[in-house]
């Protein structure tokens, strides 16, 4: 037995947020070649297609690409909507979507708007634990 065995993931279903080319692609790449089926989601549905079709591509491989905004609240009841019922129970979230402050050269941080604030406690914050207890 390899040592890589012990972590096979068969049956087991992952959700991941914020899924575009880095480590959100190269995680759900991951998880499936150990055997998961992996809900693929972030704003580009474009990328997220390419993505699951490499996955799917795949000996074994089972891919679902949901269009979702992490920091809206509708969008990840419909992510794991479709994750339970493409594949049932949900095993693993991996929340890699995140939005940061900007910046500001004249004020630095203390210069972001209350929307930019906003968002970023969204996408950061509040996504996490809204799609923790949706699962």
């Amino acid at each position: 037995m390899s040592i890589l065995d012990r972590f096979r993931l068969d049956g087991r279903t992952a959700i991941l947020t914020g899924v575009g080319p880095g480590v959100g692609e190269h995680v759900a790449k991951a998880y499936a070649e150990l055997g998961a089926n992996v809900v693929i989601s972030a704003r580009s549905p474009d990328r997220l297609e390419r993505i699951a079709g490499e996955i799917n591509a795949l000996q074994g491989g089972r891919a679902l690409a949901v269009t979702a905004d992490a920091a809206n609240k509708a969008d990840l009841g419909n992510l794991v909507t479709c994750a339970r019922d493409a594949f049932g129970p949900i095993h693993i979230v991996f929340n890699n979507a995140a939005a940061g402050v900007v910046y500001a050269h004249d004020g630095g941080l203390w210069a972001n708007s209350d929307e930019v604030w906003k968002t970023a406690m969204d996408v950061n914050v509040m996504a996490t634990w809204r799609l923790t207890e949706l699962t």
